[in-house]
Protein backbone atom coordinates (compact mmCIF):
# COMPACT_ATOMS: atom_id res chain seq x y z
CA UNK A 1 0.00 0.00 0.00
CA UNK A 2 2.88 2.39 0.76
CA UNK A 3 5.62 1.06 -1.52
CA UNK A 4 5.55 4.20 -3.68
CA UNK A 5 6.16 6.34 -0.57
CA UNK A 6 9.30 4.50 0.58
CA UNK A 7 12.77 5.85 -0.20
CA UNK A 8 11.76 9.42 -1.06
CA UNK A 9 14.62 11.79 -0.12
CA UNK A 10 13.86 14.40 2.56
CA UNK A 11 13.61 17.94 1.16
CA UNK A 12 12.25 20.76 3.33
CA UNK A 13 9.00 22.09 1.95
CA UNK A 14 8.68 19.41 -0.72
CA UNK A 15 9.10 15.92 0.72
CA UNK A 16 9.46 16.73 4.41
CA UNK A 17 7.65 14.87 7.19
CA UNK A 18 4.37 16.76 6.62
CA UNK A 19 4.38 16.01 2.88
CA UNK A 20 4.93 12.29 3.49
CA UNK A 21 2.18 12.23 6.14
CA UNK A 22 -0.22 13.93 3.69
CA UNK A 23 0.56 11.40 0.98
CA UNK A 24 0.06 8.56 3.47
CA UNK A 25 -3.32 9.91 4.60
CA UNK A 26 -4.40 10.02 0.94
CA UNK A 27 -3.85 6.25 0.78
CA UNK A 28 -6.66 6.01 3.36
CA UNK A 29 -8.87 8.36 1.34
CA UNK A 30 -8.25 11.31 3.69
CA UNK A 31 -7.16 14.62 2.20
CA UNK A 32 -5.57 16.73 4.93
CA UNK A 33 -4.62 20.38 4.35
CA UNK A 34 -1.26 21.42 2.99
CA UNK A 35 0.28 23.77 5.53
CA UNK A 36 3.51 24.60 3.66
CA UNK A 37 5.35 24.17 6.96
CA UNK A 38 8.81 24.89 5.69
CA UNK A 39 8.73 26.32 2.18
CA UNK A 40 8.98 30.01 3.06
CA UNK A 41 11.22 29.41 6.07
CA UNK A 42 13.75 27.53 3.94
CA UNK A 43 13.83 30.37 1.44
CA UNK A 44 14.68 32.68 4.34
CA UNK A 45 17.16 30.16 5.84
CA UNK A 46 15.17 30.28 9.06
CA UNK A 47 13.46 26.87 9.38
CA UNK A 48 11.92 26.38 12.82
CA UNK A 49 10.60 22.86 13.49
CA UNK A 50 8.28 24.17 16.21
CA UNK A 51 6.34 25.87 13.41
CA UNK A 52 4.64 22.51 12.83
CA UNK A 53 3.30 22.59 16.37
CA UNK A 54 2.03 26.15 16.03
CA UNK A 55 0.17 25.38 12.82
CA UNK A 56 -1.39 22.20 14.20
CA UNK A 57 -2.46 24.16 17.29
CA UNK A 58 -4.09 26.83 15.13
CA UNK A 59 -5.91 24.11 13.18
CA UNK A 60 -6.84 22.11 16.30
CA UNK A 61 -10.58 22.16 15.51
CA UNK A 62 -9.75 19.86 12.57
CA UNK A 63 -7.94 17.34 14.77
CA UNK A 64 -9.07 15.19 17.71
CA UNK A 65 -6.47 14.02 20.20
CA UNK A 66 -6.48 10.29 20.87
CA UNK A 67 -5.40 8.38 23.98
CA UNK A 68 -3.59 5.78 21.85
CA UNK A 69 -2.81 5.42 18.16
CA UNK A 70 -5.53 4.42 15.70
CA UNK A 71 -5.11 3.64 12.02
CA UNK A 72 -4.61 6.14 10.44
CA UNK A 73 -3.59 8.94 12.75
CA UNK A 74 -0.99 11.65 13.01
CA UNK A 75 1.85 10.97 15.45
CA UNK A 76 3.36 14.16 16.80
CA UNK A 77 6.60 13.67 18.77
CA UNK A 78 9.81 15.11 20.07
CA UNK A 79 12.82 14.11 18.03
CA UNK A 80 16.15 15.84 18.28
CA UNK A 81 15.04 18.93 20.17
CA UNK A 82 14.21 18.36 23.83
CA UNK A 83 10.74 19.44 24.97
CA UNK A 84 9.71 20.45 21.45
CA UNK A 85 7.01 18.49 19.65
CA UNK A 86 8.01 18.88 16.03
CA UNK A 87 8.28 15.56 14.23
CA UNK A 88 5.28 14.18 12.37
CA UNK A 89 4.59 10.63 11.29
CA UNK A 90 1.58 8.64 10.14
CA UNK A 91 0.50 5.68 12.24
CA UNK A 92 -0.41 2.96 9.74
CA UNK A 93 -1.27 0.14 12.16
CA UNK A 94 0.54 -2.83 13.66
CA UNK A 95 2.86 -0.56 15.67
CA UNK A 96 4.26 1.02 12.47
CA UNK A 97 4.74 4.59 11.30
CA UNK A 98 5.40 6.09 7.89
CA UNK A 99 7.70 9.10 8.08
CA UNK A 100 10.85 10.83 6.97
CA UNK A 101 13.55 12.76 8.80
CA UNK A 102 16.30 15.11 7.78
CA UNK A 103 19.23 13.10 6.40
CA UNK A 104 17.03 10.04 5.73
CA UNK A 105 14.57 8.96 3.09
CA UNK A 106 10.95 8.10 3.84
CA UNK A 107 10.46 4.73 5.49
CA UNK A 108 8.24 2.56 7.65
CA UNK A 109 9.50 1.84 11.14
CA UNK A 110 8.14 0.44 14.37
CA UNK A 111 6.82 3.02 16.78
CA UNK A 112 8.29 0.87 19.56
CA UNK A 113 11.82 1.28 18.14
CA UNK A 114 14.01 2.62 21.00
CA UNK A 115 14.55 5.94 19.19
CA UNK A 116 10.78 6.61 19.23
CA UNK A 117 9.53 4.57 22.20
CA UNK A 118 11.05 6.92 24.76
CA UNK A 119 9.96 10.14 23.05
CA UNK A 120 7.07 12.29 24.17
CA UNK A 121 4.28 11.89 21.64
CA UNK A 122 0.63 12.51 20.99
CA UNK A 123 -1.81 10.97 18.53
CA UNK A 124 -4.35 12.87 16.43
CA UNK A 125 -7.22 11.84 14.15
CA UNK A 126 -8.18 14.22 11.36
CA UNK A 127 -11.85 15.20 11.63
CA UNK A 128 -11.69 18.00 9.04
Amino acid sequence: MFSDLIGIPFIYGETDCWAIVRKGFKKFGIDIPEYNLAREAVKQLAFDPSEAGRIIWEQRSKWKELEKPETPCLVFMTLGLPDTMHHLALYIGNNKILHTRKDTSSCIEKLSKPLYATREKSFWRYVG
